[in-house]
């Protein structure tokens, strides 16, 4: 009995470690889902970590109404962005030629708000 208790506690205590290792927002394959502007208006979401190379960033948004922008962060903190035009289809990847000259890449919608799916990482 002693070891049935002691094995539920582990349990709980690696699925609150594991929990409150990801970043808010994050949910695997995608970095973000959610709204876009977020509630609280934000227009840009971040992966927030660098991406091993080759980096993409991909963005997934509905409803299909306007075009979204994939944001690419310089070492220096400059913005770079990578238009998205929703007549070539709202499920879209780019590829960073030159990622290391970035730390950072995200998402990008300050047109009304749509859901979007967001990933930066090594593949598509």
């Amino acid at each position: 009995m002693r070891y049935r208790v002691l094995l539920a506690a582990l349990c709980v205590a690696t699925a609150l470690v594991t929990a409150s290792a990801v970043p808010a927002g994050h949910t695997g394959y995608w970095f973000y889902q959610g709204n876009l502007p977020t509630g609280s208006g934000a227009i840009t979401v971040l992966h927030g970590a660098d991406v091993s190379p080759p980096a993409y960033v991909r963005a997934s948004w509905s409803p299909c109404t306007h075009d979204l922008k994939a944001i690419f962060i310089a070492n220096d903190g400059s913005w770079l962005g990578y238009q998205f035009f929703y007549g070539f289809g709202c499920d879209q990847y780019v590829k960073d030629d030159y990622p290391e000259l970035h730390n950072n890449y995200g998402c990008q919608n300050p047109w009304s708000q749509v859901w979007v799916n967001c990933r930066a990482g090594t593949n598509v």
